[in-house]
């Protein structure tokens, strides 16, 4: 049985080659079809569903409803979409002005074929005939691989310790990239001692961040969303608590599979913990090399000291010594005269070298002018029969004219090491990555305001030159930041103290 059709010229016909002309005084109106998609552009998993539109107007009511077949063409094939998807299809439209909807939905695979392009075009299609106005009336979305930007999850939280009074906020940070907005990453706060009323409005350890601002398409354009913190004082003395943030699926909310598991910690002292002043910050950032503090030491370079970005602990550079004349130079001031208080010197250190050839002293990290009562130096040691007899090749001394503390082990291994000496109530403790190595009583008075800081070498000379890597060396005045074991920094040092 064949169907008769009536075009808009009130033709009638049984197929395209048979008309029968009924009446010719009937103005023509020719139909409109418009078709059109949701989105111009999609990608394989946040933005994965693509709709197009079709509709019409003018349509003899005669012909309807209206089947308008189609076929996709381009860069993709069934492979790109889910089972079950068949790249031609039809429309079919029930009346005029009315849309129809066809929705694709694509495929996330972990190949790296490029971005492709997808076109539905209206075309005649397994026997079923298109409307000759609507004949190749086309829609083409570019759909980007979202496996050439795959997603990147970067946890941080600054600053890198706290206390309950005076330096009570911190801020928890997740840098992502390649993550589309609106995406939910849940974390959880724990640690001994931990709970909810340690957090000023705070009512549980739970929560999540919401990716804003990311670029559309995906890109690996870096997004920072950040959550801030208030620690509540209390008047429990309850120690040093350490808080530890983790990325994993809570509350309902599944956490992306590359981001579980991230965590960071920071530790919050008590508001009995002293607080000190941040005197010198050498990050090694660079361009230069300069003191990141308020007292903005001027720093003089000699030799070829210079900033190496391909070594380095944290942050963009460290600083390097190339073991031959190279050094800076620090001014001196009333901001490094500890007196007989509390003091903390660190840095992170990378160095085999532990000699000096033809040279009489030994390497030298810090030199405040030359070995001095109250004047402090710090050293590699290069004999066993050094650091008051009980020497130790390579570990790192501190030192006036006679031995104030050490390391007990060597860090000449060409890897880094944290260093720290802090003096807290007349007593020295010096700690390897973390690790209480050395305790002793110590009362010097570092009182010399005049004489400057010389880094690389002894005493703003040619002599016992340092060949390695400096990394993040901060002096803080007023307070020994570490007093037992502690989680080394796990990021660059600033001078939030």
């Amino acid at each position: 049985m064949s169907r008769l059709y009536i075009d808009q010229s009130s033709r009638v016909y049984v197929d395209r080659s048979s008309w029968l002309f009924v009446d010719s005084t009937v103005p023509v109106i020719p139909p409109l079809y418009s078709l059109w998609v949701d989105s111009l552009t999609a990608n394989e998993t946040t933005d994965n569903t693509i709709t197009f539109y079709l509709s019409a107007q003018n349509i003899n009511v005669i012909n309807l409803p209206m089947t308008v077949p189609f076929k996709v063409i381009g860069q993709v094939d069934k492979n790109d979409f889910i089972v079950g998807t068949q790249l031609s299809g039809t429309f079919v439209l029930s009346d005029n002005n009315t849309v129809a909807s066809k929705t694709f939905e694509v495929l996330a695979d972990s190949t790296t074929e490029g971005d492709e392009t997808m076109t539905l075009v209206l075309t005649s299609v397994a026997g079923i005939a298109c409307p000759l106005e609507a004949e190749n009336l086309s829609q083409s979305v570019l759909i980007y691989d979202t496996s050439l930007f795959p997603p990147g999850y970067t946890l941080s939280i600054n600053p890198t310790q706290a206390n309950e009074t005076t330096s009570n906020v911190f801020d928890i940070k997740l840098t992502t990239t390649g993550v589309a907005n609106g995406t939910k990453i849940p974390f959880r706060m724990t640690g001994v001692g931990i709970s909810a009323v340690d957090l000023t409005g705070v009512t549980a350890l739970t929560g999540f961040f919401e990716v804003t601002g990311a670029s559309e398409p995906i890109d690996i354009t870096p997004v920072v969303t950040t959550l801030t913190y208030t620690i509540t004082a209390d008047q429990i003395t309850e120690g040093t608590e350490v808080l530890t943030v983790t990325l994993s699926s809570d509350g309902g909310i599944s956490c992306p599979i590359e981001a579980e598991g991230l965590s960071k910690q920071i530790p919050i002292y008590d508001t009995s913990r002293e607080v000190g002043t941040a005197t010198l910050l050498l990050n090694g950032n660079g361009p230069g090399i300069f003191d990141t503090t308020i007292y903005n030491s001027s720093i003089t370079v000699n030799g070829n000291t210079s900033i190496s970005t391909s070594v380095k602990k944290y942050g963009s550079g460290s600083l390097y010594f190339d073991g031959t004349n190279d050094w800076i130079q620090i001014p001196g001031g009333s901001h490094f005269a500890y007196g007989t208080g509390n003091f903390t010197i660190e840095f992170w250190c990378n160095f085999t070298r532990v000699t000096v050839p033809s040279d009489v002293w030994n390497p030298r990290i810090i030199s405040q002018g030359t070995n001095n009562s109250t004047r402090l130096q710090i050293y590699i040691e290069d004999t066993t029969t050094g650091s008051g007899g009980t020497g130790v090749i390579g570990e790192l001394v501190l030192y006036t004219n006679s031995l104030i503390s050490k390391t007990n082990m060597a860090v000449n291994d060409g890897n880094w090491h944290h260093i720290a000496f802090a003096r807290q109530n007349g007593t020295m403790r010096t700690f390897v990555d973390g690790v209480l190595k050395d305790t002793r009583a110590n009362s010097t008075n570092f009182n010399d305001i005049i004489t400057g800081y010389t880094m690389g070498a002894y005493n703003n000379s040619t002599s016992g030159d340092y060949l390695g890597y400096i990394d993040d060396l901060r002096i803080t005045k007023g307070a020994a930041l570490y007093t037992s074991n502690f989680t080394p920094p796990t990021e660059e040092l600033t001078i939030n103290v």
